[in-house]
This record gives structure tokens, sequence and C-alpha cells, in this order.
């Protein structure tokens, strides 16, 4: 059965790398990411190594599509939601929705979208970088977890072994939202805060100030996460200090995106922490300096060359 990969940004090109050689996958991209893609191999470096010819093509060109074959979702996450309002018209409510974005509400957002769509999130713990349109650098790979209901555990079960005879380390929940909790959790410590100190993930295993500061954010998150009913454990925690050697030299998308000059969505990381906490009449005010000092450098361009 074909897969599709929706988004040509680091995770979606190198989610399309291992499923293209596993299920045959096709990857939906933009005009220029399939002009240059079409003409030229999709070069990969870093972690893994490979040169592959890509299957792709346009949103506009995907039809008659298959009720049951999955769609990953490789988007940004505000891009994401309204991607599932355009596919209504295109697939089935039998096709499986897998959705790859790192944050947290996106789980059920999409099924209020789709409510009758199988839908499946794919945390992605890699450092990955697309350094053009036809290179990618994979700083490290950690893991890849499928969460979902458990009525869609065979499905997760079947694509996570795909992923695992691919070389990465793969795993299935059924508790979505605990899923989406712990694997933000990851960016909501490290994206911010390493953006506004300009540098790579290492530099919180390396400056002792900045790891004491992580460890605050962190553990606030944990705190308001607990208030929404989402217990995160001392070693979710723990996890995200021990993943972070995997990708001490990445540069994480929320620095990316202030460089490039787009818009980096902290609204559904430490933003989120600070609605959920409003919600429960919590305060959150690490996670809100974090968002104003990132919104303030997104306005200023100060990260951009």
């Amino acid at each position: 059965m074909t897969a599709y990969v929706l988004g040509a940004g680091g995770i979606g090109l190198h989610l399309q790398c291992l499923l293209q050689k596993a299920r045959g996958a096709k990857l939906i991209c933009r005009q220029s990411s399939y002009d240059r893609l079409k003409a030229s191999p999709l070069k990969v470096t870093g972690a893994m190594e490979d040169n592959l010819n890509l299957d792709c093509l346009l949103l506009e060109d995907v039809v008659n599509v298959d009720p049951q074959a999955p769609f990953f979702i490789a988007t940004k996450a505000h891009e994401a939601l309204a991607l599932l309002e355009i596919l209504q018209d295109k697939i089935s409510e039998t096709n499986p929705i897998v959705l790859c974005q790192n944050g947290i509400g996106i789980y059920d957002e999409a099924c209020e979208i789709l409510p009758k769509n199988p839908i499946v999130r794919l945390l992605c713990w890699i450092g990955v970088q697309r350094i053009d349109l036809d290179h990618i650098h994979i700083a490290g790979i950690h893991k890849f977890e499928f969460a979902s209901a458990t009525e869609n555990q065979k499905f997760m079960e079947d694509w996570s072994k795909v992923l695992n005879d691919a070389g990465v380390t793969s795993s299935v929940s059924t508790d979505a939202r605990l899923s989406e909790w712990k694997k933000a959790l990851w960016n909501i410590t490290v994206n911010g805060l390493c953006a506004i100190a300009d540098a790579p993930n290492g530099a919180i295993l390396d400056y002792p100030a900045l790891g004491r500061v992580a460890k605050e954010i962190a553990s606030e998150a944990v705190r308001i996460a607990k208030a929404d009913g989402v217990n995160l454990s001392d070693a979710d925690l723990a996890a995200v200090f021990q993943s972070l050697e995997k990708t001490r030299d990445n540069i994480n998308a929320t620095l990316q995106d202030l460089r490039a000059g787009r818009h980096p969505e902290l609204e559904f990381l430490n933003g989120a922490v600070c609605e959920v906490a409003r919600i429960h009449d919590q305060k959150a005010p690490l996670n809100e300096t974090i968002v104003d000092i990132v919104s303030y450098l997104e306005k200023s361009q100060k990260r951009k060359p």
C-alpha cells in the first residue's frame, strides 16, 4: 500500500526516504521543492547517509486515493490543520491521518476536523535540518513513537515495524495526549531557550546556567500538564536531557525559523503551556517569558542574518 508524506521539511524528507524504500511512498510538496527534487536526488548526510531520487507530486495531482492509504502530515503545525480541511475532498473517511508535528493539542484539533478518520500522532525524537531543497542533515536519531486510540493499535504496530525494519527505533502508545506532552516537553525545554541563546542544543548540556534554566522550564511544564490531567514522570523529565546528547550539534526548529525569517510555532509549545495554565487558573511565568522573548526576536528579526 502506498503512503503519502505531505511536507518537504527535514522530518518530511527523512520520512519519505524511510517509507519510499519500504512501501513506495509518495512525497507531496510545493512547486519549488517538486522542481528541485525532480531534477536531482535528495542528499542525506549526518547520522544517515543516502542519495535517493524521490517519488514526488503536487497536492493538486493527488487523485484516486486508495481508501486505506495513510497520509503522514509533516508540515508545520498551523499548516497541518489547514491541510486537513483541504484533504477532506480528496480522501475517504477510512484514510488514516498521521500527524508528525511537535506540539500540544494538535491531536484533539485534528480529531475535531476529521472526526471519522483514524487520527494518529507520530512523535519524532530526531535532530534534522533541511540545508537546501535537496539536502537534509541528520544530527541524531533517538526514537519515533506512534500514539492514538486503542482501535488504531494494529495500524500503529504495522507501521512501527516498518520503521524498525528500516533501522529506526519505533514504539506504540495508546495514550495520544500523554505522548504528545512527552515529546513536546523536549521542545518546550530546548527550542525557545536555545533560540534566545543563539546556540545549538548542546549548549544546555555544556553551560550549567542554561541547564538550570532548562530544568526550571521543564518542571513548570510538568506541573501544568498535571493540572490538565496528564501525569509526566521523573523518567519523562530525565529523557529530555538524555536525548539532548544525540542532537547536541543540531540547530533546533525554532532557531532555524528565526534565522530564516519564518514564524516559530511556540503557540503549540511554550505558548500552549501558558494557555493550559490559564484554563486551570494557574501561572507559567518561565514559559511565558520564553514566548515573550522569542516573539521579540521574531518581530525584530534579531536572529536573521
